[in-house]
Formats: C-alpha cells, sequence, structure tokens
C-alpha cells in the first residue's frame, strides 16, 4: 500500500522547469498552424488539469507531438510531470483512506458508535469510487508515458537525467515507465537497471513492475531479480505477474522466496506457484 505523501507541485516544479529549458527551442518548421497549436494547447491546459480521461489526453497529445517541433516536447514533458502529481495525489488519498478504514475497524471489535458507522459507510463508499477512479487514472498515467515513447530520444533523454538527478519518487516512477518502454536505448536502459534494483523507496520499485507486467520484450530477466528484493510487497508483485505471465522460469526463483518467506506472504507466493 503506498504510503501517505504531501502533495509534491512545488518539488516538481524546479525539476519540470529544468527539462523544460533544456529542450529545443526552435519552432520555425512548426507543422501546426498557429490557430491549431492555440487550440491543441488550450485542450492540452483543460485535461491536464484534472484526473483520468486516458483517450481525451492521448489524443491531445498526438496532435500536439504533430508539431514536431521544441515546444510539442516541452508541452509533453509538462504533461508528464502533471499526471504523475494528478497520480499521486489519488493514491495518497488511497492511502489515508485504507488507513483510516483500518483502524475504524479496529474500533468496531469493541461495538461501533453511531459516528462510526455513519464514517465507516463514508468510507466504504469512497474507496469503492476510487477504485474506478484510480483505473481510470492507471490508464491516463500508462497514456502520457507512451506517448513520451513514442516521442524524440532526446525528450526521454532529459526527463531521464533529472530524475537521476533526484526529486520526488513519483518523477522517478514515471521516468522509470518511460525506461521499460523505450529499454532498447542505451540511456533507458541503464537508469532501468539501476532503478529497478536500488532506488529506495518501493512504490518507485512497485511502478516498474506495474510497467513490465504489460512490457513486450526484455522483462523476463528483470522480473525474476525482483523476487529477491528486500521488500515482501514487491516479491509478492513479481511472483503475482510471474503467474500471470505464465513465466516458468521464474518458478525456482519463487519456490526460493518462498523458503524465506513469513506465513502471509507464504500464502501469496504459494498461491502463485499452483
Amino acid at each position: 500500500m503506498p504510503r501517505p505523501s504531501r502533495p509534491r507541485r512545488f518539488l516538481l516544479l524546479p525539476i519540470l522547469l529544468a527539462v523544460l529549458l533544456c529542450l529545443p527551442a526552435q519552432q520555425a518548421d512548426a507543422r501546426l498552424s498557429s490557430a491549431e497549436w492555440k487550440e491543441a494547447e488550450s485542450l492540452f491546459k483543460e485535461l491536464f488539469s484534472q484526473r483520468g480521461n486516458p483517450q481525451g489526453k492521448a489524443r491531445v497529445l498526438a496532435k500536439i507531438a504533430e508539431d514536431g517541433t521544441g515546444r510539442a516536447w516541452r508541452t509533453m514533458a509538462e504533461g508528464l510531470f502533471k499526471e504523475v502529481v494528478l497520480f499521486d495525489g489519488i493514491m495518497t488519498e488511497l492511502a489515508k483512506l485504507s488507513a483510516e478504514h483500518g483502524e475504524l475497524m479496529q474500533r468496531g471489535i469493541k461495538g461501533f458508535t453511531p459516528g462510526d458507522e455513519a464514517r465507516v459507510k463514508d468510507v466504504q463508499a469512497r474507496l469503492k469510487q476510487l477504485d474506478d477512479e484510480i483505473k481510470d487514472e492507471r490508464a491516463a498515467l500508462s497514456a502520457v508515458v507512451a506517448a513520451v515513447v513514442e516521442g524524440p530520444e532526446e525528450l526521454r533523454k532529459n526527463i531521464l537525467q533529472r530524475a537521476k538527478a533526484g526529486g520526488d519518487w513519483t518523477l522517478r516512477a514515471a521516468a522509470l515507465r518511460v525506461a521499460v518502454g523505450s529499454m532498447e536505448e542505451k540511456a533507458s536502459k541503464a537508469y532501468l537497471l539501476k532503478t529497478l534494483k536500488s532506488d529506495k523507496d518501493p512504490r518507485v520499485r512497485l511502478a516498474g513492475l506495474d510497467a513490465l507486467s504489460t512490457a513486450e520484450d526484455g522483462w523476463q530477466d528483470l522480473l525474476i531479480g525482483r523476487l529477491a528484493d528486500p521488500e515482501w510487497s514487491i516479491v509478492l508483485r513479481a511472483a503475482t505477474i510471474a503467474k500471470e505471465r505464465e513465466l516458468h522460469k521464474a518458478v525456482p526463483h519463487i519456490i526460493n522466496a518462498l523458503t524465506h518467506a513469513k506465513p502471509r506472504v507464504a500464502e501469496g507466493l504459494a498461491a502463485a506457484l499452483r
């Protein structure tokens, strides 16, 4: 479960500005007319001020990419950073509500007060809503990452360089998703190998696993490596993905993890072997 975190907008701003300033600025060869650019830019601002809407965000980024200039790549980088802030916000809300729900359930062992009963209903209703909202927001983030992967390599290099320089976990997680989608590139491969193994925040490594769960090539050994991760939530997620993707060569590694696991973790690993 992601840990609650404070909003990161001000932490991401300097990083965003640095990335944007590093990208090419020429618009002489712009393919969109002034009117087309203004329309796309206006829609971009509207869509990226709110969660979800993966189809709309994918369409506007595709239109912006048609411009083929520095202003297009800067806008796409801005979209990535805006989306990770939105994703962080919804996951933080989930973590806080889940923690509150657990506390309420613990108090309920001795009997709910009328106020507790009302709050439980509210929290459960919101958690149910969040389930669909998170799916939509996750799809939106994936759409934005896919657009960045389709952009020029220089765009990705700048994003990865800024992520390596430090910053919010959501930025590093987004950069890791970009790296998974472009792992055939030298810079992406290097960032992927290092971050997936050694980033101190398990949420970043989990984001990498999430991206690997749908990767087409080169994901197998990277996934197996996470079966030896010191964080058990990552081991369980890796084992689940291995089962879902029928990665049979992961079985010995799951068995090895099983021999060291605590009972609750062992149950999950055993399920991945069935």
